[in-house]
């Protein structure tokens, strides 16, 4: 059985063995991990039954004004922290002019040209259109995040108009996507902190979950599975995540939602993809305590399917290569439930 079978049985909620798995690791930690084991495609030599394609952006308008950072085709302008991690510093719309900002064009005609090429060569793997930063955190790259969240509070038909912007596009985007060998889209759009929502669930259901239900039902339409990815305690909003046809959720941070409990409650509904703990175990404890964790979760997620195991987020740079390696020999040597 081809790891895209098992995947898409797993998604199907029929129990598969071995459960499949992803591991995604920044670049750093695949090149100390590529060393270690000797092999050229890292990504293949671990065995990770998905892969996660992204569009090319269209090159941007203008440059950092100061010489710092990269503009993004929104023209949001990105640095990079001390560990490695991006983050927008610059707002195009901080200041407002929505009625004359341009958006990139959907239809640029290299934005989907590496993606076709790649998917053509991966036909043995579930393929996933990763679509970052698709709404909720699109709207505050470009507006910044305490502006946006005083736009919906005091401005809420502005919150509109710039969502109502961003959901053209993106709709336009998944239009184009749905014609290509994919199986699904996976929404990138962090709704939680450590401890609950962002925003209220009253202001999520106004201002995003109707958008993001059009979204699922236009990659649905085409028969793609519609996944999230969404950090976070979003366990408040898990039942209307249900409510708009969300089939996968990811990335399930095991420090802050009760991962039985989800199982137990929603285990029906949704295919679970995550749940390794990357706040702690994998940064912190011993691979011993790795691979506990990985049989833990196999044991109590997997059960009648419906799981797809992989850390909770990106495996960062401060992660011990004996703990990847811990990850990498518990997916592989799984044993029959």
């Amino acid at each position: 059985m081809s790891d895209r079978e098992r995947v898409r049985r797993a998604v199907g909620h029929q129990e598969v063995f071995p459960a499949p798995y992803r591991l995604k690791f920044m670049p750093t930690v695949g090149e100390r991990l590529q060393e270690a084991l000797g092999l050229p495609d890292v990504d293949r030599s671990v065995g990770n039954a998905l892969v996660h394609l992204k569009m090319t952006p269209q090159p941007p308008a203008q440059e950092a004004l100061d010489g710092s950072g990269q503009v993004d085709e929104f023209g949001c302008t990105w640095l990079v922290d001390k560990d490695g991690g991006p983050y927008v510093a610059g707002h195009p719309l901080a200041s407002g002019g929505l009625d004359t900002y341009s958006f990139p064009d959907p239809g640029w005609p290299q934005r989907f040209h590496a993606m076709a090429q790649q998917a053509a060569v991966e036909t043995d793997r579930f393929i996933l259109f990763s679509f970052e930063w698709s709404l909720f955190e699109r709207a505050h790259f470009l507006r910044g995040m305490e502006q946006f969240l005083v736009d919906m509070l005091l401005e809420p038909l502005l919150a509109e108009a710039l969502l109502d912007r961003i959901l053209e596009f993106n709709l336009a985007v998944i239009e184009r996507v749905c014609r290509m060998d994919v199986d699904g889209i996976i929404f990138g759009d962090d709704y939680g902190s450590q401890r609950g929502l962002l925003i209220s669930p009253l202001h999520w259901r106004r201002f995003l979950k109707p958008r993001l239900q059009q979204q699922f039902d236009l990659a649905k339409r085409h028969g793609k599975v519609a996944c999230l990815h969404s950090c976070g305690d979003i366990a408040a909003i898990v039942p209307d995540l249900i409510e708009i046809g969300l089939d996968v959720l990811n990335p399930l941070q095991p420090e802050v939602l009760d991962l039985a409990w989800l199982k137990r409650e929603y285990g029906k509904d949704l295919c679970f993809y995550g749940g390794i703990s990357t706040q702690q175990t994998l940064p912190f404890g011993t691979p011993d305590d790795v691979r506990a964790e990985v049989r833990e979760r196999i044991e109590v997620m997997a059960l009648d399917g419906g799981y797809i195991i992989a850390p909770g987020i990106t495996v960062l740079a401060d992660t011990p290569l004996d703990n990847v390696l811990a990850f990498v020999d518990a997916v592989q040597q799984q044993e029959a439930l």
